[in-house]
């Protein structure tokens, strides 16, 4: 009977790996005594507990068909499940969100050096993060932190500056590192404003780097003008160029940067630019021909001819921007600035999906490339549908800035 119930249990940990219909979070927090706690976040949707019993069931040689299961039966599994594989662990407090049910489980590790050994450990990868102890690896007074995903694991990112379209089921899996200093360096998929928390998303992240020094001096930096409240590591180097130069709109004044652009956010971008190159601060204008947005900026972008509408009535303010409109209205601000985005179509290096594009984005797709502010997205694609970040949005209208010599 253990030995089928941890069959199961190790089941639920592949779904769990897998984030499908899951979530799962491991979080380590080091305190300023360098006293390292682990937080284990362990959760499934009813669909896939359903599923675990229903075989469970199967396995004892019981067979029902289509049973519904209680709550009760599904809560008595998921404890079950807990004590049999983290037994390490103390159950902080039950997790019922967003239709996931599950436990927070805690555990101490002791000190920073005592999860720390004198090389990398080949027994730490993604899947088993929650059980080790031994994760950092010390060099002098630095502690570092890698790990890549088993052989035959995992999902490849795209590019820095691509977007990654996942179903949006209410499922995640994170490895969380919180300190008390900022790291040295990392490759977090996203860092907090403070830059002590860092998020690897393990669905799409490569690895895991992260060098931390708790007796390196921490330099204060000069408070910005403006501020997001969550960006991408890569990303904030040039956000902050983009910063100096007033590219950033206010729209994204404690924002999310790494969240998917709209359409109206994506006219506040486009009408920055525009004023930043011409000089020119330009005006909604007199007369609004939409009914679903009274945006000012939206109506900036339309009297300057960078947007149309979605029909004759509506822009469709929140709908997300597609990669071939976002080139399409980024070419166009250049354009009204006095810059000559012309291309010849019939000299240029096609795309393996250039049949896909709307006449009327075609020359800005092209242009775009062209000249590397927005490039294709891997295997000779652009990717016409596809969408784009905050940030991401933000660099293509810095690097433009950058590549015209403004």
């Amino acid at each position: 009977m253990k030995k089928q119930i941890m069959m199961v249990v190790l089941l639920v940990s592949m779904l769990v790996l897998t984030a499908c219909g899951a979530q799962t979070r491991v979080e380590i927090k080091i305190d300023t005594d360098q006293k390292a706690t682990m937080e284990f976040l362990y959760a499934l949707d009813d669909e896939a507990i359903d599923t675990f019993l229903s075989m469970q069931e199967e396995s004892e040689g019981e067979t029902q068909e289509e049973k519904t299961y209680t709550d009760e039966e599904r809560w008595a599994f998921l404890e079950n499940g807990v004590q049999e594989q983290y037994s390490g662990f103390v159950i902080k407090e039950k997790y019922n969100e967003d239709g996931f049910k599950g436990y927070r489980l805690t555990r101490e590790l002791g000190t920073l050096e005592d999860i720390s050994a004198e090389k990398a450990s080949e027994e730490v990868t993604f899947d088993n993060l929650a059980e080790q102890d031994k994760i950092f690896v010390k060099k002098g007074n630095e502690y570092t932190i890698h790990i890549e995903p088993e052989k035959g694991s995992g999902e490849e990112t795209t590019e820095s500056a691509e977007t990654v379209e996942m179903e949006d089921d209410g499922s995640f899996q994170e490895f969380v590192i919180t300190l008390p200093k900022k790291a040295k360096s990392n490759n977090a998929t996203t860092v907090s404003a403070d830059g002590l928390t860092y998020t690897w998303d393990l669905t799409t992240a490569k690895s895991i780097e992260l060098t931390y020094d708790p007796t390196a001096e921490v330099t204060e930096e000069p408070a910005q003008e403006s501020s997001w409240s969550n960006a991408s590591e890569w990303a904030v180097e040039e956000l902050n160029k983009a910063l100096e130069k007033e590219l950033i709109p206010a729209i994204f004044e404690n924002e999310d940067l790494t969240i998917n652009i709209t359409r109206k956010e994506f006219a506040h971008v486009a009408v920055k630019l525009w004023e930043k190159l011409s000089g020119q601060t330009m005006q909604p204008g007199p007369k609004n021909p939409f009914t679903d947005t009274e945006d000012p900026e939206v109506l900036k972008a339309y009297n300057l001819e960078i947007t149309n509408g979605t029909s004759e009535t509506t822009f469709s303010p929140d709908a997300l921007i597609t990669r071939e409109q976002m080139a399409t209205m980024m070419t166009r601000a250049l354009s009204k600035a006095g810059i000559d985005t012309s291309v010849d179509l019939e000299r240029v290096s096609k795309f393996a999906d250039d049949d896909q594009m709307h006449d009327w984005g075609k020359a800005a797709i092209y242009y775009m490339s062209n000249i590397e502010i927005i490039k294709g997205v891997g295997e000779n694609t652009f990717s016409v549908e596809g969408n784009a970040t905050r940030e991401q949005a933000i660099l293509i209208s810095e690097r433009s800035m950058e590549k015209i010599g403004k």
